[in-house]
């Protein structure tokens, strides 16, 4: 019968160890083998202690395939090491960095490219800004509600000679919650209205410098094809000329695509920030002045209780 582990699907206290089984130590099958079950390790894609150790397994030794071959099931995948190359890597990025910088041929592209790299760090940069001032709206939410709730616990016993400092506390907590539902609402509309926007077009602005930069790798390759050509044999001018053509064509292409995306683009971003900032103004005002009327319904109720 298997072990409990095995019916738990849990390792033994030997494949935790990295140590073999009595049974692997015996040349003796495992009772997952004799009943064609497959071990704790195989269910979870795990080597075995044997794989591990490079020793063989039993049915190895013995001829006879897996439980996983028998029952049609793939073995686990072995794990290849992974090489981490900082210099190829620090080598991609000086790369990106001077193709980057290389001067575009067309002048309209270029001031666009110019351009585009500096709206990445304002958008991002306004973005992050507008986010803190969310998140500082928020922890000044949770520091009325727990001011909120101590003055109405500390205000909750309404009877002797202090009844009345204590009715101004609970009013006065009230008065809170009310304040901290106008900044839970501010909150809310300013990440819907004018963060989203923000965050969305910070994105776009990435988007657009990656394809500007994929141009100017097309305009590189077409001017690397075009020298080639130049200082091609006449044996292989053929090949040169024929690489050139195509160089030129996706080059065309993509110039040709990107001028209608950046115009489309450049239309829908300020529509869109319009839109955004109308909607921020109004939720701001709207809600300001529902907040105004709470707040000014609790200095009632206190004035109210400070005459009474």
């Amino acid at each position: 019968m298997p072990s409990v582990n095995e019916l738990m699907g849990m390792p033994s206290v030997n494949e935790l160890m990295g140590m073999p089984s009595v049974n692997e130590l015996m040349g003796m099958p495992s009772v997952n083998e004799l009943m064609g079950m497959p071990s704790v390790n195989e269910l979870m894609g795990m080597p075995s202690v044997n794989e591990l150790m490079g020793m063989p397994s039993v049915n190895e030794l013995m001829g006879m395939p897996s439980v996983n071959e028998l029952m049609g099931m793939p073995s686990a995948p072995t794990k290849a090491k992974i090489k981490k190359n900082i210099f190829g890597n620090l080598t991609k990025a000086v790369g990106e960095a001077r193709k980057g910088g290389h001067k575009d041929v067309d002048e309209l592209f270029q001031q666009e490219r110019d351009k585009c790299n500096e709206k990445v760090l304002l958008i991002r940069d306004a973005s992050d800004n507008f986010n803190k001032m969310v998140f500082i709206q928020q922890r000044l939410e949770g520091a009325a509600a727990h001011l909120s709730t101590t003055l109405n616990l500390g205000g909750g016993i309404l009877e002797g000679n202090n009844a009345t400092a204590n009715n101004m506390l609970v009013t006065f907590s009230h008065a809170l919650d009310d304040y901290k539902h106008g900044v839970e609402v501010f909150a809310t509309n300013d990440e819907s209205t004018l963060g989203f926007v923000l965050e969305l077009y910070s994105r776009y602005q990435e988007s657009e410098k990656e394809m500007l930069f994929r141009r100017t790798c097309k305009m590189i390759d077409l001017e690397t094809a075009t020298k080639n050509l130049e200082k091609a044999k006449p044996q292989k001018r053929d090949a040169a000329d024929d690489a050139k053509k195509d160089a030129e064509v996706v080059f065309e292409r993509i110039s040709e695509v990107a001028k209608k995306e950046i115009v489309h683009y450049h239309t829908e971003r300020v529509l869109e920030f319009q839109k955004a900032l109308i909607l921020y103004a109004e939720a701001k005002i709207k809600t300001a002045r529902d907040t105004y009327a709470l707040l000014a319904r609790s200095m009632n109720k206190l004035k109210e209780v400070d005459s009474a």
